[in-house]
């Protein structure tokens, strides 16, 4: 699963959770700095509080900034002025 939302005052902010069976993995991210040195200030309380829940966390990550767009797929845009 993957979100992100975008708030004023703090930026966007996003995450991509996956689940395997009772695996996880976590990555954060958020585009404004002071968001970022936030979340990662908080994230030693995340894998133990996953953990609490039965899951076992494989990965837990903060990415700076937003990701790139992915690039769409060939034959995704179509020229119709021919």
């Amino acid at each position: 699963m993957r979100f992100a939302l975008s708030f004023s005052a703090i930026g966007e902010v996003g995450a991509e959770v996956a689940l395997l069976g009772q695996s996880a993995s976590v990555a954060l991210w958020a585009a404004d700095p002071d968001t970022a040195d936030a979340l990662e200030s908080m994230l030693p309380e995340l894998a133990p509080a996953l953990a609490a829940r039965g899951l076992d966390v494989t990965g837990v990550r903060l990415r700076r900034g937003a990701p790139q767009k992915p690039a769409r797929a060939p034959g995704q845009l179509l020229d119709s002025a021919t």
